[in-house]
């Protein structure tokens, strides 16, 4: 190892930590694909196919990642030299959870959707990972949890198109539960 994160795997990351990562991320692809097959032929173009499958592969391997313990350590943990911009950056879970404008896109190239339905789910999210961050490290597991099970929940009265459903839970997952909780 030459001493710099591995922001993807988490650095020394096993190799069941990686396999599962992909294994999960193959299946965001697979998730993508029935979600078009059996419920959104009719509606999508080749590239709106692609496009939720690259989504799918990105919330799906970043929900497990994000859950593993090397993750945990290289973004839950200063770094022994100065931390660069991009390192303060991905180590903030609330500037992380900004980048990932994946509702917004969604809401933009998708039929059924809307800017409202996107832009409202983007910031519901970053403001559940800022409730979660702000809060005292030893409640952020069930705050994160409240936060998701209430948002999951309220999610089903949002108007999302089935074949889009599964998307919310994860990303709610991927950035609420997994990236914003620290370990104690």
């Amino acid at each position: 190892m030459d001493g710099s994160p591995n922001w993807l795997f988490g650095t020394d990351a096993t190799s069941a930590e990686r396999g599962l990562t992909w294994v999960a991320s193959l299946l965001g692809i697979v998730l993508g694909i029935v979600a078009w097959w059996f419920l959104a032929r009719a509606e999508w173009n080749w590239w709106q196919v692609g496009l939720v499958c690259l989504v799918g592969f990105d919330v799906l391997g970043g929900a497990v990642a994000n859950a593993s313990s090397a993750i945990k350590r290289t973004y839950g943990t200063q770094p022994s030299t100065g931390p660069t911009r991009k390192s303060r950056l991905l180590r903030s879970p609330i500037a992380f959870t900004a980048l990932h404008v994946h509702p917004i896109v969604l809401s933009l190239l998708l039929p059924d959707l809307g800017p409202a339905w996107g832009i409202g789910w983007y910031l519901t999210t970053l403001a559940s990972v800022v409730i979660v961050t702000k809060s005292p490290l030893y409640l952020r597991r069930p705050i994160a949890m409240i936060c998701f099970v209430t948002l999951v929940g309220a999610s089903t009265f949002t108007g999302t198109p089935l074949a889009i459903a599964w998307f919310l839970p994860i990303f709610l997952a991927k950035l609420a539960l997994a990236h914003a909780v620290r370990e104690e």
